[in-house]
């Protein structure tokens, strides 16, 4: 009987041990993909710091990301999300679809870059629409997405919330000066909820067209309208009346 306690103990520390460098490596792998993946879809640089994994409570949470800017743009970039939070059903990864509960982006920070031909944002969304419909088409085209072939696993999400989201303006048109605001949360949910799941491709796409939307909405209503006028006038040459239309075309809205 001692015999056997004995070995339980040890199989039980085999275990834990197992658990914990699977756990650690799991956190490496999403960083490699993220980093790896990110740019397919963006068309600019992607970095984070460091994911931290628990495969026993299915939660996870990725630190540090950055997105960088489109080329033409100045600043240092584009998107910083100091931490996202994931909650996903364990048992669905067994599944043909991915069943994630919550995704929680808070604190993230943007930086709304105008230029003459608009604005680094919308020149990201441009990116992300074009890259995520030539991969959602390449999928669609293909057979049923298996992981063994490292095909994007389907997914479902309940809730993604957005939080807290701050933006800071940088604009040659305003001589060198800008502002900041906050957009207010976002919250969307059942995201690939019918008979066919989302690709995560057309999940970043979906997410950062609302969230790209929220931030024109904020800045046309909180940059001063007059020097909008007269700093777009000495730009294109073009004197506007109607400084929302103008507003709308700068912004690639």
């Amino acid at each position: 009987m001692k015999k056997v306690v004995i070995i339980v103990a040890v199989l039980l520390v085999v275990a834990i041990v197992a658990v914990t460098i699977i756990a650690s490596q799991s956190g490496t792998i999403i960083k490699h993909a993220v980093e790896e993946f990110g740019p397919e879809i963006t068309g600019t640089t992607v970095t984070l710091s460091d994911v931290d994994v628990s495969l026993l409570s299915g939660e996870a949470s990725i630190n540090n990301l950055v997105i960088g800017n489109p080329e033409g743009f100045k600043s240092d970039s584009a998107i910083k999300l100091g931490a996202v939070e994931v909650k996903l059903d364990l048992g669905s990864l067994t599944s043909d679809k991915i069943l994630i509960n919550k995704i929680l982006m808070d604190s993230a920070e943007l930086t709304f870059e105008v230029g003459k031909g608009g604005s680094n944002i919308s020149a990201l969304q441009k990116n992300i629409e074009q890259r995520t419909a030539k991969i959602s088409g390449q999928s669609s085209s293909a057979a049923k997405p298996d992981a063994a072939d490292g095909e994007s696993p389907e997914m479902a999400i309940d809730h993604i919330y957005i939080n807290g989201t701050r933006v800071n303006v940088v604009t040659s048109l305003l001589g060198g000066k800008g502002t900041a605001l906050v957009i207010p949360d976002i919250h969307m949910k059942d995201i690939g909820k019918g008979d066919k799941g989302a690709l995560p491709a057309d999940v970043v796409n979906q997410v950062f067209a609302l969230l790209s939307k929220s931030v024109v909405a904020a800045v046309s209503k909180e940059l001063p309208a007059d020097q909008i006028k007269e700093s777009v006038g000495k730009a294109v040459g073009d004197k506007v009346k109607d400084v929302g239309g103008k507003l709308k075309g700068l912004f690639g809205q």
